[in-house]
């Protein structure tokens, strides 16, 4: 049997099932020619929570890293490719955006609701620019986004 050292939760595919996405796995440890390959072939990524090492040269944090650069240069010329991270997914999202540099800080959030706290230009994104009035009340005064954070 191989040894395999990276998996997708049952969780995440059924997630995004049930959203009416179609799941498609994507590898680690490829080349960057199999990463355009799969980037042509679909419209988002999702990048999941887990225990990854960011600094394993071959795990999904490598990887990521790759598919982030390309994803970049897709978004600068117009072709607009939305990525989501979940959990350790966002924290790698964070960590490749700033040059691979540690910026994460100890914290316990456990089973704990909160509203969110919005920049001041937060409305001009292309996450929130579309979002009503209300729907950006509710995530800023109301305790509506679960966090399980440690």
């Amino acid at each position: 049997m191989d040894n395999y050292t990276a998996y997708l939760p049952a969780s995440y595919v059924k997630a995004a099932e049930g959203s009416g996405a179609r799941v498609v796995p994507i590898m680690i440890r490829q080349s960057p020619k199999y990463y355009w390959k799969i980037l042509k072939q679909i419209n988002g990524l999702i990048l999941p929570g887990g225990d990854s090492d960011f600094h394993n040269p071959d795990g999904i944090a490598a990887a990521a890293s790759i598919l982030y650069k390309m994803i970049l240069q897709m978004n600068e010329s117009g072709d607009r490719f939305p990525v989501l991270g979940v959990c350790q997914g966002m924290e790698l999202l964070a960590h490749l955006s700033n040059e691979r540099r540690d910026i994460l800080t100890p914290c316990s959030s456990h089973n704990t609701n909160l509203a969110l706290k919005f920049k001041p230009d937060a409305t001009n994104s292309s996450l929130y620019a579309h979002a009503s009035k209300q729907v950006m009340h509710i995530l800023a005064t109301m305790p509506v986004t679960s966090n399980h954070h440690s």
